[in-house]
């Protein structure tokens, strides 16, 4: 599995950037290693992570329509904080422009 970790997403996150989180990006894993549970490696990590940085919440968004992977990620105790459609940006990859993204938050405390 890979991911990487970031302390501010205001391209993605915009008003809800609130300084005290970090942010779960790019998770993929090779299809070898599916079924072994590893998002609860990587939540709690990043729960940790959080934790060690002074940071109140982990987050991570994904695409609005995709129930399934979103419902996926609520099981492992993130609550849904919001929507966006994903501007034309400089900020944001091409690809993304006119996609509605949903927000996730997991508190840490």
């Amino acid at each position: 599995m890979i991911f990487f970790i970031i302390f501010e997403d205001l391209s993605i996150w915009d008003k809800l950037e609130n300084n005290c989180s970090i942010y779960i990006h790019r998770i993929g894993t090779h299809p070898d290693f599916k079924g072994r549970n590893l998002m609860r490696v990587v939540t709690d990590f990043a729960i940790d992570y959080a934790k060690k940085h002074n940071r109140q919440f982990v987050r991570m968004d994904t695409w609005n329509r995709n129930e399934r992977l979103k419902n996926y990620y609520l099981g492992f105790g993130f609550k849904e904080v919001g929507t966006r459609l994903l501007p034309s940006s400089k900020t944001i990859h091409q690809h993304h422009w006119g996609e509605t993204c949903v927000f996730l938050e997991l508190s840490v405390g």
